[in-house]
């Protein structure tokens, strides 16, 4: 199952082969690290662990107020 099956069998309430894992770090996370790390990208950081990639789709979401 990919990143993305995974994320949308989750929203769908659908069997998964696990939890979809996105760690919430941004780049300042990496600087505070050990020398292994502190030289890596965010991108190669979640390839490291492995964490299912998010998108943020706020294009698409719309609030609505009914009060």
């Amino acid at each position: 199952m990919t990143s993305k099956e995974r994320w949308i069998a989750a929203l769908k309430m659908q069997p998964l082969d696990r939890i979809p894992f996105w760690p919430k770090i941004n780049s300042s996370y990496t600087r505070h690290q050990s020398e292994d790390f502190k030289n890596m990208e965010l991108q190669q950081l979640h390839n490291w662990i492995g964490s299912d990639k998010h998108q943020w789709l706020n294009r698409f979401i719309k609030e609505n107020n009914f009060s």
